[in-house]
């Protein structure tokens, strides 16, 4: 897989489980222990977390890492991939 792809992957799956949780950017990133601005960035691929961060977002979006990581998990509604 190459980086921008997955970079891709992380970004969709991370706004598509933010919404199936109906939590809003600000929710989220507190829950992470981020600001809302950093997490921003991560759904717009702007940024992509260290692999210690990567535990503590998906911890706040309730599923694993791997998930995260995994192509066609969360349903995109609404997402712009």
């Amino acid at each position: 897989m190459q980086p921008e792809e997955l970079r891709s992957i992380l970004r969709t799956n991370l706004k598509a489980r933010r919404n199936e949780l109906a939590l809003t950017q600000a929710d989220v990133a507190k829950k992470a222990g981020v600001t809302q601005e950093y997490w921003s960035q991560l759904e717009s691929g702007k940024r992509v977390p260290r692999l210690d961060l990567l535990t503590k977002l998906a911890d706040a979006l309730r599923t694993s890492p791997e998930t995260l990581l995994s192509r066609e998990v969360f349903s995109p509604v609404g997402v712009d991939a």
